[in-house]
């Protein structure tokens, strides 16, 4: 029960105090080590909270590409209709 208290309370302190991929992991291991964590424990525990970040944003940017392509593509500046076609001159 600490552990999940401690992962909600690194969450939110870290996006408070800015970029959460540095501050959160250190801010976990104040508190797991507080409450007896190894530091492999909490390697594995950091690292499976941002491997579960990076895991949701791919899964967030694939919907919208595959949901609003043409929105999506005018976002990031690429032209999906013309990939893998040449212009013919008619």
């Amino acid at each position: 029960m600490r552990i999940g208290f401690g992962s909600f309370i690194a969450y939110g302190l870290s996006q408070t105090l800015g970029f959460p991929l540095l501050t959160g992991g250190s801010v976990r291991y104040r508190f797991w080590s507080a409450w007896g964590l190894s530091a492999t424990e909490i390697a594995q525990a950091a690292s499976f909270a941002g491997l579960t970040f990076v895991l949701g944003v791919v899964a967030i940017c694939g919907a919208v590409f595959l949901l609003e392509p043409e929105r999506a593509s005018a976002c990031c500046d690429c032209r999906s209709a013309s990939y893998g076609r040449r212009a013919s001159s008619a």
